[in-house]
């Protein structure tokens, strides 16, 4: 995937930043929502190089909040220093990403009627499964990752005062605006869901889980969300669970066979369900 078409298809458009520029609001906002996804990148390590599937999950979750508040809030963020901490979380993501997709796998496998199906390729999956794991602890264990946790704490610290100082409320226009924006753009790729391919899909599953998560942090924060956006956080919710699970049925195919699933009858009915959700709003 590539950042600058990602950045470009989120990034407010118009003059939206330009009133609220200087505001200590969404400054603080941001912070905030910074020191709590980087206190989960760190605190959960441990856990993750022992391999919990939970603490990996966690740090991923984390790690996407803190590049959509990042975007989100972009006229608030020191641009040269974010783009080489954030050249480093696409590293940190990748690895996580990959010990995470092999938990979801082995998962699948692991019930029992896939597990028979499976079973000429169980062995496969699970020595895929070890070495993702094995790379993951090699990777929070180096000093790459150390420098990584050593940036992003200098970086909350001198820009965002560690998230700790009492702030104001927020910039609600901005964050409403900003919220309804992303949504915007959102619904206007509706219509072209069921005939991307799978990368231009994945892609818009990143768009929607950016979303989700910064309606996530901002009602954490007690920010005023709109109504029009409680109901589209339900649609991209759904839209978000229907697609993972179509990644993950193309993943597991490989183990089962191609009609063991059904996988295209599978796939024309989450794709359609996709519409649908869209379709209620």
């Amino acid at each position: 995937m590539s950042p600058t078409t990602l950045d470009a298809f989120l990034r407010p458009s118009g003059t939206l930043n330009e009133p609220t520029r200087t505001s200590s609001g969404c400054r603080s906002l941001l912070g905030r929502i910074a020191k709590s996804c980087i206190r989960a990148i760190v605190t959960n390590r441990q856990s993750a190089i022992a391999g919990d599937g939970d603490a990996i999950h966690t740090m991923r979750i984390a790690l996407t909040k803190l590049r959509a508040a990042a975007l989100f809030f972009k006229p608030w963020v020191a641009e040269v220093e974010w783009q080489k901490i954030n050249s480093e979380l696409r590293w940190l993501n990748k690895v996580l990403g990959n010990a995470r997709d092999w938990d979801v796998t082995i998962e699948y496998i692991e019930r029992a009627h896939h597990r028979r199906r499976a079973r000429k390729s169980w062995h496969t999956a699970l020595r895929s499964h070890d070495e993702a794991h094995h790379r993951l602890a090699k990777t929070l264990r180096s000093d790459r990752y150390r420098r990584l946790a050593e940036a992003l704490n200098c970086w909350l610290d001198k820009h965002y005062g560690s998230g700790n100082e009492p702030s104001p409320h927020g910039d609600n226009d901005y964050c409403e605006t900003c919220l309804r924006d992303w949504r915007e753009k959102l619904i206007k790729n509706e219509q072209r869901v069921s005939v991307l391919k799978r990368k231009q899909l994945h892609r818009f599953r990143i768009r929607s889980k950016y979303y989700r998560y910064m309606v996530d942090s901002l009602i954490d924060l007690g920010m005023t969300v709109s109504r029009d956006d409680f109901t589209f956080y339900e649609i991209v919710r759904r839209l978000h669970r229907d697609i993972g699970e179509l990644r993950d049925l193309r993943r597991f195919r490989k183990y089962v066979g191609k009609h063991s699933l059904q996988y295209r009858k599978r796939r024309r009915e989450l794709m359609s369900r996709v519409k649908q959700s869209f379709r209620q709003y």
